[in-house]
């Protein structure tokens, strides 16, 4: 009797670190944002957070300044950013402005794969668009 409770003891124990290491691989690896089940979100959506990054951003103020700055960073199992790497940058310090904008980021609601929290690698483009100064034209 006391062999048979060992045996069922030692299979159970066997079974939950089987279960925490696959969990802590789901864990440690970084998914594409397209491989997991529920996406991460930012609260209040992507809306909010497009008016984060609007509010927050200070795009350099050079006369004729156009193009897309490109980032990707990692969102984490507890919803914080890292990883923050910047792959197309405008110059005038753009790149570092945006670096310093999504370190201010709130947590977000992170990603989940069979129901686990996962990493996930997320792209996002801000495109800088300045105002051309023109003359005015008078009116004769």
């Amino acid at each position: 009797m006391k062999n048979l409770l060992l045996l069922v003891i030692t299979f159970f124990s066997f079974q939950l670190i089987n279960a925490q290491e696959q969990t802590s691989q789901l864990q440690d690896t970084i998914y594409d944002f397209k491989e997991v089940d529920i996406k991460p979100e930012y609260p209040g959506g992507v809306e909010a957070f497009y008016k984060f990054i609007a509010k927050n951003f200070k795009a350099p103020e050079e006369e004729g300044l156009n193009g897309k700055i490109i980032t990707t960073f990692v969102i984490e199992t507890d919803g914080s950013i890292s990883d923050i790497k910047v792959l197309q940058d405008i110059g005038y310090g753009s790149g570092a402005e945006v670096f310093k904008v999504l370190e201010m980021s709130k947590k977000w609601i992170p990603a989940k794969l069979n129901d686990v929290p996962v990493r996930v690698l997320y792209q996002f483009p801000i495109t800088i668009r300045s105002a051309e100064k023109y003359p005015k034209k008078s009116k004769q």
